[in-house]
C-alpha cells in the first residue's frame, strides 16, 4: 500500500513538473503575444490570455517576461487575476529595466498597489509605473514574483512623453497670503486630448467635508522633465487600465513645485471631492501625490514650498489644526485616530508614501501651522469694523459701516419657519451696505424623525438690485448663483440631531450691494425630508438694516430727514435767522444784495446823495457840484430841481412879491444859521 502511494506521489509530482514546464513556456509565449498596449490619445483593448493548465499554478513563482511593442512606450503597469486572497497587496513584487537605443537601464522595483475591490477586472494591480527617465523606451523585460497562484497576467503600455508644460517654470507664489495656490488646470496637462476632456461628463461628481489629506508618491519614475505628461499618464493608466472614473489623486505636485489639478472639481477650491486614492477613506480625505519615486529621491524644495502652500490654505480654510488627529475610516484596519496629515500607509498595507517623505510627515505638519502664522492673515485697515492689529496680509475680510452709520448697526436677519422637503420660506428687509460676509446661527430641529440635516438647508440672499446667491442644500436649490451645496457648510451640520448650528460663510466674491430691499431665502433643500423646523439669525456682515432710521427729525432744520425715525443729533440750521440754508437773504426788498433786517439808513439815500445824522434826512453831495448852477437840490423830491430866474423876491413862490413874502423872511428872523 505504501508503495502505491509512493508511486502516485511520484506520478503526480512528475505530472505537475511537466505541467508547469509547459506553462512556464506558455507563459513566454501568451504574454508576449497578448499584453494590452496604450497610446495618446489613449486607446484600450481588453484581452489576454487564460493560460492556466489544468490546476491552479502554484505560488511563490518568478516570471521572466521580455516585451518589445510595436510602439514605444513610457508607461505601464501590471495586473494579475487569482482565485486566491492575497494578504498583503504588497507581497506581490515587480521588477522590471527597459531598453532604449540599445542601452538598458538599471533594475527597479515596485508591489502591488491595488486589490481587486478598487479596481475594474477584479485584478490585483500595480500603480502607474514609468521607464526610468519617462520617456519613450522600445523593450521592457519583467521579472514578475507571485505569492500565490494566479490565473491570468496583464501588461498595459502606453505613451505620453511629450512636451506639456515648462519644467523649470513651477507655478508662482500666490499674490497675498494665504490665497489658494497658483495651479496648473486640468486642460493644461490633458494635452488636448478629447477623451481626457469628455470623461468629465460621463460621472457624477460627489461632494465631501474631508477631515484629513491623504500623502502619496507615485514611485515611479526615477526622473523626468516633463511633470504634465506624468500626469496624464496617471489618468491615462487609472481611467483606462484600473476602470476609474478619472484620475485618482485630487492634487499632484512634481520636483519643480508645480501644483496640478487632479480630480475634475467644478467648484475649486472652496468644495473637494471624493478621488479614488485610498479606498474606504476616500469620503473623509482628499490625496496629493508627489511624482517621483521617493524611496530613492528626496522632496525637493519647491515640491515642499508648494506642499506647505496648498495645506496652509486649507487648514486655515476648513479651521482645522493641521497638528490635531481625528476619526477617519481606513481601508485596511476600520476605524483609526489618526493625523489630520498621514500618509497613504496609515490607513492601508502599502509602502507609499516612502520611507523618506513618511519620515518627514512631522516636520510637514509642524512647517504647514508655520505657514498660516506666518501669514497671519485677517484685516489691516485701521478704518475696518473687524480691523485685526495682529495682521500682516490683508485677506479680503474688511467689513466697512454703510455711509451714515456705524459698526454697531443692526444687520440681522431672523426667519422662523417649518418646512417640509420642496418647502420655502423667504424675508425682505430694507438696509443699505456691500456684503462681505454672513455669520448663521440656526436652531434646528428634525421634526420629521428622518435622515434630514441642517445642511439640507438651501440659503439665498438677494440684494437690492436683483443679484442673487445661494449655499447649502442637498439636492434641490433655489436657482440662484451657487456657491455649493451641503458640503459649503461645516461637516457638524451633516448630523441629523437637534441643536444650535453655526457657520460663516465668505461672500467678498459675490458683489451684493445695494440701498434698498435686501431678501433672505430659507428652502428645505432635501426633497425627501419629512420636515424640519428652523430658528434662523443670519448677520449680513457690510450692510446695515433699517429697522430705525437714523437722521434729522426737526422739519425747520436744512437736513430734515421725513423717513428718519431716531433723531441722530445731526440737524444743522442757517447760519443766521434772516438766512436761507444757502446763506441767501429771506428779505431783500431793495435788490442791493443786503438783507433788510441789516439795512440802515445810509443805504436807503438816492444816488447822489448821503444821510445827514443832524438832519435825519437824505441830502446831496455838495450840492454846487453835483446840482450844477441855476439849481439846488430838492429834499423832498431827493433830486436837483432849477432855480427860478425870476420873482427871485417870491420868497412863498406864489408867483406874486407881496408882503406875504416879508413875513416868511420876518418869520425866519433871529433863528441861528449852521
Amino acid at each position: 500500500m505504501a508503495k502505491v502511494d509512493l508511486m502516485r506521489r511520484l506520478f503526480l509530482t512528475f505530472f505537475l513538473a511537466l505541467c508547469l514546464v509547459s506553462l512556464i513556456a506558455q507563459r513566454q509565449s501568451d504574454v508576449s503575444s497578448t499584453f494590452i498596449q496604450q497610446v495618446q490619445p489613449s486607446l484600450y483593448t481588453t484581452g489576454g490570455t487564460d493560460y492556466i493548465c489544468s490546476t491552479p499554478l502554484s505560488g511563490g513563482v518568478n516570471y521572466r517576461v521580455s516585451l518589445q511593442p510595436e510602439s514605444p512606450f513610457s508607461c505601464f503597469g501590471i495586473g494579475f487575476r487569482t482565485p486566491y486572497p492575497v494578504e498583503t497587496v504588497g507581497d506581490f513584487r515587480v521588477r522590471w529595466r527597459t531598453e532604449k537605443d540599445g542601452a538598458v537601464s538599471d533594475w527597479q522595483h515596485a508591489t502591488t498597489k491595488y486589490a481587486p475591490d478598487e479596481v475594474a477586472g477584479e485584478m490585483y494591480r500595480t500603480n502607474a509605473l514609468f521607464t526610468w527617465d519617462a520617456t519613450s523606451h522600445e523593450v521592457i523585460e519583467l521579472d514578475l514574483f507571485f505569492p500565490v497562484g494566479v490565473q491570468y497576467i496583464e501588461v498595459n503600455l502606453f505613451n505620453n512623453e511629450g512636451d506639456r508644460s515648462p519644467a523649470s517654470s513651477p507655478t508662482p507664489r500666490s499674490d497675498s497670503c494665504l490665497d489658494f495656490p497658483v495651479m496648473i488646470p486640468r486642460e493644461d496637462w490633458c494635452g488636448g486630448s478629447a477623451s481626457c476632456t469628455s470623461v468629465l461628463t460621463t460621472y457624477s461628481v460627489s461632494n465631501i467635508s474631508p477631515t484629513h489629506t491623504l500623502i502619496h508618491h507615485g514611485a515611479s519614475p526615477q526622473t523626468y522633465t516633463d511633470g504634465a505628461a506624468i500626469v496624464q499618464s496617471y489618468w491615462n493608466y487609472h481611467v483606462n487600465t484600473l476602470g476609474w472614473a478619472d484620475i485618482g489623486y485630487n492634487y499632484l505636485l512634481d520636483k519643480y513645485g508645480n501644483l496640478y489639478q487632479g480630480r475634475y472639481n467644478p467648484q475649486l477650491p472652496e468644495v473637494d471631492v471624493r478621488a479614488a486614492h485610498a479606498g474606504a477613506s476616500n469620503d473623509e480625505s482628499i490625496g496629493i501625490c508627489f511624482l517621483g519615486n521617493l524611496d530613492v529621491e528626496l522632496a525637493t524644495a519647491p515640491q515642499l514650498d508648494k506642499l506647505y502652500e496648498l495645506l496652509g490654505w486649507w487648514y486655515d480654510f476648513k479651521s482645522f489644526d493641521p497638528l490635531s488627529s481625528d476619526d477617519i475610516q481606513t481601508q485596511a484596519f476600520g476605524v483609526q485616530v489618526l493625523p489630520r496629515i498621514s500618509g497613504h500607509r496609515d490607513v492601508n498595507t502599502t509602502a507609499c508614501p516612502s520611507d523618506n517623505l513618511y519620515a518627514q510627515l512631522p516636520a510637514i505638519r509642524q512647517s504647514v501651522v508655520d505657514f498660516i502664522a506666518a501669514a497671519a492673515a485677517g484685516c489691516t485697515d485701521p478704518t475696518a469694523c473687524n480691523y485685526d492689529a495682529a495682521a500682516q496680509c490683508d485677506d479680503g475680510s474688511c467689513i466697512f459701516a454703510p455711509s451714515g452709520f456705524d459698526c454697531n448697526c443692526d444687520n440681522a436677519i431672523s426667519l422662523t419657519a417649518s418646512l417640509s422637503g420642496g418647502a420655502a420660506s423667504s424675508l425682505i428687509q430694507n438696509g443699505t451696505g456691500s456684503l462681505v460676509s454672513a455669520d448663521i446661527t440656526l436652531n434646528w430641529t428634525n421634526e420629521g424623525g428622518d435622515g434630514s440635516w441642517p445642511a439640507d438647508a438651501v440659503f439665498a440672499i438677494t440684494d437690492p438690485n436683483g443679484n442673487c446667491t445661494e449655499w447649502g442644500g442637498f439636492n434641490l436649490s433655489l436657482g440662484c448663483n451657487s456657491i455649493g451645496n451641503y458640503a459649503v457648510l461645516p461637516a457638524a451640520w451633516q448630523s441629523n440631531d437637534n441643536g444650535t448650528y453655526t457657520a460663516t460663510v465668505n461672500l467678498a466674491a459675490e458683489g451684493l450691494t445695494g440701498n434698498g430691499d435686501w431678501t433672505l431665502d430659507l428652502l428645505n433643500g432635501w426633497d425627501a425630508s419629512a420636515g424640519a423646523g428652523y430658528d434662523l439669525s443670519i448677520a449680513l456682515n457690510g450692510v446695515c438694516l433699517f429697522t430705525e432710521i437714523p437722521g434729522c427729525t426737526d422739519n425747520m432744520a436744512c437736513n430734515y430727514d421725513p423717513e428718519a425715525t431716531t433723531d441722530d443729533g445731526s440737524c444743522t440750521f442757517p447760519a443766521e435767522p434772516y438766512l436761507d440754508c444757502e446763506g441767501n437773504c429771506l428779505y431783500d426788498s431793495d435788490g442791493d444784495g443786503i438783507c433788510d433786517e441789516n439795512e440802515n439808513c445810509e443805504d436807503v439815500c438816492g444816488p447822489n446823495t448821503v444821510w445827514d445824522e443832524a438832519l435825519g434826512q437824505c441830502i446831496g453831495v455838495e450840492p454846487a457840484i453835483y446840482c450844477g448852477e441855476g439849481t439846488t437840490f430838492d429834499t423832498d423830491l431827493q433830486q436837483c430841481v432849477t432855480l427860478p430866474t425870476t420873482c427871485i423876491a417870491d420868497v412863498n413862490a406864489d408867483g406874486t412879491v407881496n408882503a406875504a413874502d416879508i413875513l416868511v423872511v420876518l418869520s425866519q428872523f433871529g433863528e441861528a444859521c449852521e
